[in-house]
């Protein structure tokens, strides 16, 4: 029989399993690490890239390819229309706050 601590295993399991301060100093110090990590790692919501291209299917039924068209043309404009003013908004929000 082995005192308490000793083992006949060889190893850095081993050596962690009979020394308990090492294995303690050794997770103390990965969670410091990760914490101070947590601080200075980059975080982001969004992806910074964009899509310029968008794919679309209409069943439009009866109608030749130019209706098609015209109609999604009029409906992209109004779509850009929204984004246009969506983007605008947060200057005319602080314009309004200072209010000019």
């Amino acid at each position: 029989m082995h005192p308490k601590g000793v083992t006949e295993q060889k190893g850095i399991i081993a050596w962690f399993a009979s020394n308990h301060v090492a294995a303690n100093l050794l997770m103390f110090l990965i969670i410091a690490f990760g914490i101070g990590s947590s601080f200075t790692i980059r975080k982001q919501t969004t992806p910074d890239f964009q899509i310029n291209q968008i794919s679309v299917r209409v069943p439009y039924l009866g109608a030749a390819p130019q209706e098609v068209t015209q109609f999604l043309a009029v409906l992209m404009r109004g779509i850009r229309r929204i984004l246009e003013a969506e983007a605008r908004a947060p200057q005319q929000r602080q314009q309004n706050l200072l209010g000019n």
